[in-house]
């Protein structure tokens, strides 16, 4: 899929999860969505985020349905219950000009 400033990488995982990933024309992921039965390795999928995302995750309310985080760097939505997760995490900062966040799906 191809969008004039970003073009978008569908991973079909092992576990039935599709991961987009949305990346700039020069080749930057901004952001990745998800949706399937298992959460993906967001270790792999936030890369060098994961940290800032765990930690902000053990200081939210717990909510074992949803989790949102928003922060200036990093933006995470995810909700489900078993064998039906979604989510999206983006960098604000990153996501090109003309585009909104409600297209990142």
């Amino acid at each position: 899929m191809e969008h004039l400033t970003y073009r978008v990488h569908e991973i079909d995982l092992p576990s039935g999860t599709v991961l987009r990933e949305f990346v700039t024309q020069g080749g930057a992921v901004f952001a990745v969505a998800w949706h399937g039965p298992v959460i993906p390795n967001l270790r792999q999928a936030l890369g060098k985020y994961f940290d800032n995302y765990v930690a902000a995750a053990k200081a939210s309310p717990v909510n074992h349905r949803r989790l949102d985080i928003n922060q200036l760097d990093l933006v995470v939505h995810a909700a489900g219950h078993m064998r039906a997760f979604s989510g999206i995490a983006y960098l604000p900062q990153s996501i090109p000009g003309g585009v909104s966040v409600g297209e990142l799906q």
